[in-house]
């Protein structure tokens, strides 16, 4: 996965997904009811503008994230990978040229930038990418790890919302009659 951006401000994205496939993806449940899990791997990519340090940014990012859906709604996700590239277009003031010289800009883009302004993950809690190991192996028991955790998960949650649903639809027909 890769993210870049020139100068002029062109941006690329580059992110191959991949395809993930699990065993058996319908899952019965203990009063007998069957779901359909699914783990996705999404690609979500954009250009943020921000201002910051008196500069106006452009950055670039691409984010990789296993989704987990159960029935067709997404309940959780997982990042994989993230890439951003960011770029100043000018400084936010208009670079305080009068037009009355040539002595150009006497601003320089800051060497760090403020964390607040730097592109956002949509998922809490990211942590930072760290390399995956180069065998099938350990990155196929990673993922099915990680695709059993949040699918109970998101099946438990999914349920829940499921069974509180239900019952206000029992309660709203109790107190009709």
């Amino acid at each position: 996965m890769s993210t870049s951006q020139s100068w002029g401000g062109d941006v690329s994205h580059d992110a191959f997904e991949g395809t993930v496939s699990l065993p058996d993806e319908v899952s019965a449940l203990s009063n007998g009811e069957e779901v359909t899990v699914e783990v996705l791997p999404v690609v979500d990519q954009g250009v943020v503008q921000t201002e910051d340090a008196g500069f106006l940014w452009n950055d670039a990012y691409t984010n990789l994230y296993l989704a987990f859906s159960v029935d067709g709604e997404i309940v959780n996700g997982y990042t994989i990978a993230e890439s951003a590239a960011g770029i100043t277009t000018g400084a936010a003031d208009g670079g305080g040229d009068t037009g009355g010289g040539e002595e150009g800009d006497d601003k320089t883009p800051p060497k760090e930038r403020d964390e607040d302004t730097l592109p956002k993950t949509d998922v809490e809690d990211a942590k930072d990418a760290e390399p995956l190991a180069t065998t099938g192996s350990p990155v196929i028991g990673l993922i099915a790890a990680g695709a059993a955790i949040a699918a109970g998960g998101g099946a438990a949650a999914y349920l829940a919302r499921r069974k509180k649903n239900g019952n206000e639809v029992d309660e709203a027909a109790n107190s009709e009659s």
